[in-house]
C-alpha cells in the first residue's frame, strides 16, 4: 500500500511556490506515493495537469491570501483535515513562514512526521512573528526537516530562531524541462510583432506578481531615467503577470507617457514561451527567496539583472548582473537604469551572460535533479519511521 504524503499550502498556482508545489506534488505521484494537497481551490492547467495523474485535492473553503489569520491560526480545523487525510508525513509548503504555523502545530501534535518547505524568509517580516518565536522555534526543531531555498535564507532562518547549524538544508528553486527547450525564432518574430514591438529593439522581460515587493516601482523609476537617455528608443519592457499594482502601473505610465514602451500581459501560463521574445530578464525585488523566474530565465539563456535580495546572487552565482542592496527608490532607479543601458548597448555580454546562466542552470536547476532532493527527504524520512 502506497503512502500518503500531504501537502499543505497557502500558495495558488500562478506563483512560484504554488509552480514548485505541483512539480513536487507530480514527483511524489511518480515516485509511487499517494499525494494529497488541501490549497484553496481553483482551476488552473497545473490542477488539471495533477488530476489526471492521481493527485488530490482537499479545497480549503476560504482563500488563505484574504484570511491569513485563519490560515495561520485554526490549529483545530488543520487538526479535523490531517485526521481526514490520514497522511504519513506531512509536508508545509510555507510561502513566509507566519502562515504554516496552525499546519505544523497540527501535524506535530498528532505525532506525524513533518516537513517545513520556506520559500521565503524576509528580513523585514520577521520582527512580526515575535508572539510566535518560541513555538516556532520549536517547530523547526521538531520537524523532521527543514527546507529552505536559498543558504541566505536558510541562514536568516537559523539566525532569527536561533537554530542550531544542523537544522535545515538548502534544495534551489527548479526550471521546468520546456525552459531548457532552444529558442524559437519564429515565434520569437511572432509575439515581438503582436506586441508592436520594432526591429531590433531591445525587449526587457519580467514574470512576477504585480506587487510592490517585485520592485516593479523601481523599474518604473528607472523607465523615467532611460527615457532621458538615447538609448530609450531601442527599449521595450513586457510585464507578465497580475496584482495589486496593476491599476497603479497602468496609471503610471499614462502619467509618463511610457504607454508605448511597455506591454502588460496580465497572468500567463506560457512563460517558457513568451521568454523567446526577451533580451533581457528584469527582478528587481526588494525580499526573495531564490525566484523561479530567475532560473526559468538562466534556462532559457535570458541574461539576468536582478537585486541583492535572497537567494537571487546564489541563483546566478556571477551569471548575471545583481544590483547592490536596496537603500531608497532613487539609487536603486539609478543602478537599474545604468545597467539595463549597458547590456542595451552590448550584445556580446549579453550573449555571454545568457550562455553562462544557462549551462549553470543546467548543472543546478533542472527540474529533475531538484525534484530527486526533494523526494530522498520524504524517502529518508518514512524509511527512519519504519514506514
Amino acid at each position: 500500500m502506497s503512502k500518503t504524503v500531504a501537502m499543505i499550502t497557502s500558495a495558488r498556482s500562478h506563483v512560484g511556490v504554488g509552480q514548485c508545489n505541483a512539480a513536487i506534488l507530480a514527483a511524489l505521484l511518480e515516485a509511487g506515493y499517494r499525494a494529497v494537497c488541501a490549497q484553496s481551490q481553483e482551476d488552473t492547467p497545473l490542477q488539471r495537469r495533477l488530476l489526471a495523474l492521481g493527485a488530490e485535492y482537499h479545497w480549503l473553503d476560504y482563500d488563505p491570501d484574504a484570511d491569513p489569520r485563519r490560515f495561520a491560526g485554526d490549529v483545530d480545523a488543520m487538526q479535523k483535515l490531517i485526521k481526514r487525510i490520514g497522511p504519513d508525513l506531512v509536508y508545509i509548503s510555507n510561502s513566509h513562514p507566519q502562515y504554516g504555523y496552525a499546519g505544523i502545530e497540527a501535524a506535530l501534535s498528532l505525532s506525524i512526521p513533518t516537513v517545513i518547505r520556506e520559500d521565503v524568509v524576509a528580513a523585514h517580516l520577521l520582527p512580526k512573528l515575535e508572539p510566535r518565536l518560541s513555538d516556532m522555534r520549536s517547530h523547526y526543531q521538531n520537524a523532521a526537516a527543514v527546507i529552505a531555498v536559498s543558504n541566505q535564507n536558510l541562514d536568516l532562518l537559523r539566525r532569527h530562531f536561533r537554530l542550531a547549524g544542523d537544522i535545515g538544508q538548502v534544495i534551489p528553486s527548479n526550471a521546468a524541462d520546456a525552459f531548457f527547450e532552444p529558442v524559437d525564432r519564429a515565434r520569437r518574430r511572432r509575439l515581438r510583432a503582436g506586441w508592436g514591438i520594432a526591429e531590433g529593439a531591445i525587449v526587457c522581460f519580467t514574470t512576477a506578481k504585480l506587487e510592490a515587493i517585485k520592485g516593479y516601482r523601481i523599474q518604473l523609476a528607472a523607465i523615467e531615467k532611460l527615457m532621458q537617455m538615447p538609448v530609450w528608443a531601442r527599449l521595450h519592457f513586457v510585464w507578465a503577470g497580475a496584482g495589486k499594482m496593476g491599476a497603479e502601473i497602468s496609471e503610471r505610465l499614462g502619467q509618463m507617457a511610457a504607454t508605448d514602451h511597455v506591454t502588460l500581459t496580465g497572468h500567463v501560463w506560457n512563460v517558457a514561451e513568451l521568454l523567446d521574445a526577451a533580451d533581457i530578464f528584469l527582478l528587481p525585488s526588494l525580499a526573495e527567496g531564490m525566484p523561479r523566474a530567475i532560473v526559468e530565465a538562466m534556462a532559457k539563456g535570458v541574461p539576468v539583472i536582478a537585486t541583492d535580495a535572497g537567494g537571487n546572487g546564489e541563483a546566478l552565482a556571477g551569471c548575471g548582473q545583481i544590483l547592490k542592496p536596496f537603500k531608497d527608490m532613487e539609487s536603486a532607479a539609478a543602478d537599474l537604469a545604468a545597467a539595463i543601458a549597458a547590456w542595451a548597448a552590448d550584445g556580446a555580454a549579453r550573449k555571454a551572460a545568457g550562455i553562462a546562466g544557462r549551462t549553470r542552470a543546467r548543472t543546478h536547476h533542472k527540474e529533475g535533479m531538484v525534484m530527486d532532493q526533494h523526494i530522498a527527504v520524504v524517502r529518508n524520512i518514512l524509511n527512519a519511521a519504519g514506514n
